[in-house]
């Protein structure tokens, strides 16, 4: 039996291929405002290590946009990137990613008991669009277009990593009801599920800064604790706030 890096690996390659035969038209609706990415440019992602993601309580999924990085590069390894994080500790992306996915497992988890970065093995990351885009999306058109074209492979990946929960982080895209639209997702009591089962959460991306926002008292940094408060407060509504 195949595990789940083996179904990704295949997956990734099958979704390669497609990226590669994309047609003009939807090419030119995918690639957005960029100006140096490649029809073929594949930034890798999923689960960040296995056997620790299967042994945790509440498995988490984040899911982001796509990364910066308008460049005609091979995209990169995010798996590969969190585990550096997780070895190193150096923080060295502007955005901070890497450290506020992983403070905002620790309030999931509600587990403040180890440095941030020694979470960053416990959990899933994946980007809708796996070629790339620029610092800001925008209006996020091309996101959309990207998830239209690919949904079943971004809908199998989800399957594949079968989380508990999902962390959408950005609210630009939730609202724009791409999961509505494309991913199968359906809402019970305003409440927004994937496959009828596993809660989404609407939360800010890792980069936004708030400057009236509530502190939660778990980070000395006050925008990593606004973020902090901000998905315990998303929790709550679907009473999984860890603290209640």
């Amino acid at each position: 039996m195949e595990n789940k890096k083996e179904l990704l690996d295949n997956l990734f390659e099958e979704w390669q291929d497609r990226q590669k035969a994309e047609p003009e038209e939807t090419w030119n609706k995918t690639k957005g405002y960029t100006q140096h990415i490649t029809r073929e440019k594949f930034c890798f992602d999923g689960i960040i290590d296995e056997e620790t993601f299967e042994k945790q309580k509440l498995k988490v999924l984040f899911i982001s946009n796509e990364s910066n990085d308008d460049t005609n590069g091979p995209g990169g390894n995010r798996c590969e990137e969190f585990k550096r994080y997780f070895n190193d500790g150096i923080e060295d992306w502007g955005g901070k990613l890497k450290e506020r996915a992983c403070a905002l497992y620790q309030v999931v988890s509600n587990n403040y008991s180890v440095p941030i970065n020694k979470v960053a093995k416990n959990f899933a990351f994946m980007n809708l669009n796996k070629r790339a885009g620029r610092r800001d999306v925008g209006d996020a058109k091309h996101i959309e277009a990207y998830v239209e074209n690919y949904k079943d492979l971004i809908k199998k990946e989800i399957e594949i990593i079968d989380p508990d929960i999902i962390i959408w982080v950005s609210a630009k895209t939730f609202d724009m009801d791409l999961h509505y639209k494309y991913l199968g997702a359906t809402k019970k009591d305003g409440k927004v599920y994937f496959n009828g089962k596993v809660p989404i959460i609407r939360m800010w991306h890792t980069s936004a800064t708030k400057s009236k926002y509530r502190r939660l008292g778990k980070f000395d940094n006050q925008n990593l604790d606004k973020l902090a408060t901000k998905l315990s407060d998303e929790l709550e509504k679907y009473d999984l706030n860890p603290t209640r």
